[in-house]
């Protein structure tokens, strides 16, 4: 490294790391990190861990420590964790609702038969009473 930051690289160093390729010696592996402060009282010690790390510890919420051991973690829910919650509420909705208009359909059509009942009697009424007026 020089003294401005940088990596002096000769050319041998330059090469692009496939996919499946192992290391070899001399490569330099660069990963990204993410920069973290101790929430924990007159702390306040600023440290670096991996981004895979930092990710993993928001998915699981699992503690982790600060250099000097005090308890982290992420109590937030991650977006994932939002949209799936967002659709199992939405989910349940729909299966009440479900329930709901087949409940009403039942109910219109017991309410429809009555009515066709009512109907047919009215209507043999009206023959009787036809037959009975000269």
């Amino acid at each position: 490294m020089n003294g401005y930051g940088q990596l002096n690289l000769n050319p041998s160093q330059r090469r692009v790391r496939e996919e499946n390729d192992s290391p070899r010696k001399g490569d330099i592996m660069i990963e990204e990190f993410y920069k973290q402060t101790c929430i924990y009282k007159d702390c306040g010690i600023t440290w670096f861990h991996s981004v895979g790390f930092n990710n993993q510890r928001r998915e699981d919420h699992r503690s982790f420590y600060c250099p000097n051991g005090h308890p982290q973690c992420y109590l937030a829910k991650t977006p994932h964790e939002i949209s799936e919650e967002i659709l199992k509420k939405e989910n349940e909705r729909l299966k009440e609702t479900t329930t709901w208009l087949r409940s009403e359909r039942d109910r219109y059509e017991k309410c429809a038969k009555h009515k066709k009942h009512q109907i047919d009697g009215l209507r043999g009424y009206i023959k009787k009473i036809k037959k009975e007026v000269p």
